[in-house]
């Protein structure tokens, strides 16, 4: 969707159209859609590397090497139909609209750093 999310009751946030953030004990007050992931069983990820997932300075070489942040593998959630000139805010009114496949991956880091 190309527009925001709402989150919060007494203090609304507003969360960008296609980014992501963590939301604890908190509300969606108004999306089009969202992907909730609910973390049922925790894991320890420092060997992720060896289970599909990808230190992101493989993919981008001016990455600095000292920042341990990890990619996974994209999954396949469902499919979106959009005019590519809205969602990316050339025009408002949409016009032609096409059928695109929704990607998503997630992002991990060690805590504190």
């Amino acid at each position: 969707s190309p527009n925001a999310m709402i989150t919060g009751e007494e203090h609304p946030a507003i969360v960008p159209a296609w980014k992501s953030t963590w939301l604890k004990d908190g509300q969606i007050k108004s999306a089009e859609r969202a992907a909730i992931l609910k973390v049922r069983r925790a894991t320890n990820l420092g060997g992720c590397m060896f289970r599909g997932w990808d230190w992101l300075g493989n993919r981008i070489k001016s990455f600095p090497r000292d920042t341990p942040l990890f990619i996974s593998s994209q999954d396949e959630i469902g499919t979106v139909s959009t005019d590519p000139l809205v969602f990316t805010n050339e025009r408002a009114a949409p016009g032609s609209p096409q059928t695109f496949t929704l990607k998503l991956n997630l992002w991990w880091s060690p805590g504190d750093t």
